[in-house]
């Protein structure tokens, strides 16, 4: 599941180590309005909160995986929780919360 412990410990150790001006340069595109719709999309797309198990399909898995790693980069640096995370992945199409990350 997204919101296990490992996944949290991989999203921070994904954003220890950047600089301030990095993860300034996120808040700076995901915080405004544009930035939360192409967030919420993207933790859609990458199915947040899904399983990334695929039976007898190991690339699958590992696609899966990647998708969902690249979600935790970005909510790391943005410190995002697990909820918040999982509430977007729920939202309906066109209702993105702009007003909670």
């Amino acid at each position: 599941m997204f919101g296990s412990e490992l996944a949290q410990r991989m999203g921070a150790r994904f954003a220890r180590g950047r600089t301030a001006e990095t993860r300034a340069a996120y808040r700076r595109v995901f915080e405004t309005e544009d930035g939360q719709v192409v967030l919420a999309d993207l933790i859609k797309f990458a199915g947040a909160g899904r399983e990334t198990f695929v039976a007898g399909q190991a690339d699958a898995t590992a696609y899966n995986i990647g998708m969902q790693r690249l979600i935790l980069r970005i909510t790391a640096f943005l410190e995002m929780t697990d909820r918040e995370v999982l509430r977007i992945s729920k939202m309906e199409d066109g209702s993105h919360g702009n007003d909670q990350v």
